[in-house]
């Protein structure tokens, strides 16, 4: 368990199935992006640890133990100390301090415990909620990707953030830092 100063991530477990579900099907909130569209509740039960195996998902919960949403890192690739980092909250737990203490916990590991130099976030153009939790933890726009997501019959843009492990060094290509 990862311990936040508002917060805790812990592993996503067999019991947390029905809330992950509940929250899969809210309108805003679309967890089981890896499988195919209308997939019942008994399906993704049968599917559990294959859903759930990976190690860098984690359920975002109160120091009291009630579940607020989620938050993983993916894509990681060690030889650049690369990853990326998604949150999601459940619509009726919409508390911008508890994801953002989310984001802080999680950053905490990937870059202190699993030394990654940047770390990633993609997060569609009318989501101002994300990009707020994101900007409060010194992630930075870092561009946007036209059309990349389609919502409620209309194609959205997807603006992608970074944030940097302080005082890693950027090298620029011939040797010279920025």
């Amino acid at each position: 368990m990862l311990m936040g100063q508002k917060i805790n991530l812990r592993r996503i477990e067999p019991p947390d199935l029905w809330r992950l579900w509940a929250w899969h099907e809210e309108e805003e909130l679309y967890l089981f992006r890896q499988v195919r569209p209308f997939i019942s509740f008994d399906e993704v039960a049968a599917r559990f640890a294959e859903l759930f195996h990976w190690k860098g998902d984690f359920i975002v919960e109160t120091k009291e133990g009630a579940p607020l949403g989620v938050c993983s890192w993916k894509n990681m690739v060690f030889k650049n100390r690369t990853c990326e980092l998604e949150f999601q909250m459940g619509s009726k737990n919409q508390s911008e301090s508890h994801a953002a203490d989310a984001v802080l916990t999680m950053s905490g590991l990937l870059f202190h415990e699993l030394d990654m130099f940047r770390i990633g976030a993609f997060v569609p153009e009318s989501s101002a909620f994300n990009r707020s939790v994101l900007e409060k933890n010194g992630f930075e726009k870092d561009g946007i990707l036209r059309g990349h997501l389609f919502k409620d019959g209309a194609y959205e843009d997807v603006w992608t953030y970074a944030a940097f492990k302080k005082n890693g060094k950027r090298e620029k290509k011939g040797g010279g830092s920025d």
